[in-house]
């Protein structure tokens, strides 16, 4: 939907958005990886360092444009925000989020124009006020065109999103301040081509830091800059780099923009390592409820309302054991700042690197579901860890299991276990199973199935049951999933109950009679772990279904020494967590 509102902007009429003279470097958590110990005393000779970051304007430096404007009208109303014309006026927001929604004055337009070189005669001065006119006069009066509105096209075709639930519960005014505070993160404009400065710190016992090297990178057209270099092994306290991003200024007058990320740590190639997803496997995003959830969750929703209960705990304990936690994700890059809050306020230990994606349109990526994009981010960041096993931690809420059954093919020397928290069952659990009268019938037709005998076929043994037609239109299909008893390792069997009906004639009634037939397959599924409570019940919803075939698929593509774990509750996983981590650490 919102993909098709660009064609609105191509050609529209408007002043640029003036660039901000201050800029903000964001460092994104890496870790650097020593090579084999060779030197004096198995020392390493070398470090791996791997720095990333991120170079944008203030967001607070200047007002948004017109059409930052129109996709916030949009996002609001599909999160289930008001208008903004209707919202109080006496509704604080912090200062600088409320700069951002004023209108640009006159003044303000002249002196953009002069800063960009532009000639004040006097038809572009006319110009400017009358353009500036046409906006108050819009403002004040909702059913002509103004600053926020939409074209009429927009207006006719757009559906207005119910009222949030987040609005009742937290109040307007906070939903306001969560909705500005974490959209302006969305719509930072990048910097490109711009040099930034890096510098490796290492600290001596005196808590004296010298610098042991120094590079330079240029940000791409997003902003974004990854430095990957070897340096010579220096000896550092607790094992541990700090590293500074300084962005060369291009003026003498312009404001240097400076970032430090502090205590990088120096991983051996040996050792387990965790690698996990972010959104309903630490915090509770609720993918599986649709994209306009996804938005409403990401943009009002409180931070303790995102806690998923256990978790915290469990990685906690991992990391304690000695392993070290990575995050690899569809999260946006440009929302790392409200993910950081979010990993302090619930307690979730060092975080060793990350790897999110980037949204190049950032609101049409942020309402529409998350594709397989997390392959090349899993890649990256194992082929970094050296030699390193690894627990893969997700959900199935997308395609986690999917993508992990193909990293474990790549990398079956390397990955230790897979644990994938069931949110589907959790958010199905009120899904009617198949009715009594259905699954009598299913128990009553499995006996009449081609491949055996009973007694129904005894009564009609003047039925010729050669079939003549089959009704394929009305077929189904049901999987159960049923633990076998006494099995180590846990082992389940998938069944498979494939319905249909077919034609045929009887001789003493001279017409054709329908009769249903039932096609029964069974499935193990070897070192598999519900440490959850689980359904037996065969469900008729599509998602469940679609689950259960997708862990049979992801079953026989993984190693069978590989355990495939469900859980829902972090506490869930700690025992089998750590008795994994005993035996390669």
């Amino acid at each position: 939907m919102i993909r098709s509102f660009k064609r609105f902007f191509l050609n529209s009429e408007e002043l640029p958005r003036e660039a901000s003279s201050s800029l903000l470097i964001t460092l994104f958590p890496q870790c650097f990886i020593s090579s084999s110990g060779n030197g004096f005393q198995r020392e390493p000779t070398q470090v791996a360092v791997h720095v990333q970051g991120w170079v944008r304007e203030d967001p607070n430096g200047t007002p948004f444009g017109r059409k930052d404007r129109v996709m916030l009208s949009l996002l609001r109303r599909y999160v289930g925000l008001p208008p903004q014309e209707t919202v109080d006026s006496n509704l604080s927001l912090p200062e600088g989020i409320a700069s951002m929604n004023a209108t640009p004055s006159v003044e303000h337009i002249k002196k953009s124009r002069e800063s960009k070189g532009h000639s004040q005669s006097e038809p572009n001065l006319r110009y400017c006020e009358q353009e500036t006119e046409n906006v108050s006069t819009g403002q004040s009066n909702t059913s002509a065109r103004s600053y926020y509105s939409l074209s009429s096209f927009v207006q006719k075709f757009m559906i207005p999103s119910k009222e949030s639930s987040y609005i009742s519960s937290i109040g307007l005014k906070q939903c306001e301040h969560n909705f500005m505070t974490r959209s302006t993160y969305l719509l930072s404009r990048p910097v490109k081509n711009k040099t930034v400065l890096v510098r490796i710190y290492s600290t001596d016992d005196n808590f004296q830091e010298h610098c042991v090297a120094e590079f330079k990178a240029i940000t791409d057209p997003n902003g974004y800059f990854i430095l990957k270099e070897a340096i010579p092994y220096f000896k550092t306290r607790n094992n541990k780099f700090s590293v500074e991003a300084i962005a060369i200024r291009s003026f003498a007058t312009s404001e240097q923009a400076r970032a430090v990320l502090n205590e990088v740590p120096i991983l051996s190639r040996t050792g387990v390592s965790v690698i996990s997803d972010i959104d309903d496997t630490v915090k509770n995003t609720r993918v599986v409820e649709g994209p306009k959830k996804v938005a409403e969750n990401t943009l009002l929703a409180p931070l303790t309302n995102q806690y998923i209960e256990g978790v915290s705990d469990w990685l906690r304990i991992v990391t304690n054991l000695g392993a070290t936690l990575h995050f690899v994700s569809n999260s946006p890059w440009q929302l790392w700042p409200m993910i950081s809050e979010f990993f302090d306020t619930d307690n979730i230990p060092f975080v060793s690197s990350l790897q999110l994606r980037h949204f190049s349109s950032v609101i049409q990526n942020l309402v529409e579901p998350a594709a397989q994009r997390k392959r090349a981010g899993l890649i990256h960041t194992i082929r970094n860890l050296g030699d390193r096993k690894v627990l893969l931690i997700g959900d199935n809420g997308e395609q986690d299991l999917e993508i992990y059954a193909e990293i474990a093919t790549c990398f079956p020397d390397r990955v230790l276990g897979i644990f994938i928290r069931d949110v589907k069952s959790d958010f199905h659990a009120n899904v009617q199973p198949k009715g009594t009268n259905d699954t009598s019938h299913l128990n009553t037709i499995a006996t009449t199935a081609p491949t055996g005998k009973s007694g129904e076929h005894t009564a009609n043994e003047s039925l010729n049951t050669k079939p003549k037609d089959v009704d394929n239109e009305q077929a189904s299909e049901y999987y159960q999933l049923e633990q076998e008893q006494g099995t180590e390792p846990s082992t389940f069997q998938l069944h498979r109950y494939y319905t249909y009906r077919i034609f045929v004639e009887d001789k003493k009634a001279g017409f054709r009679k329908p009769k249903t037939q039932v096609e029964h397959a069974v499935t193990r599924l070897p070192n598999v772990h519900y440490l959850t409570p689980y359904s037996s019940i065969k469900y008729s919803n599509n998602d469940i279904q679609d689950w259960y075939i997708q862990l049979a698929r992801a079953r026989g593509q993984v190693a069978q020494n590989i355990p495939i774990v469900m859980w829902r509750k972090g506490e869930e996983c700690i025992s089998f967590t750590k008795m994994l981590i005993d035996e390669h650490l």
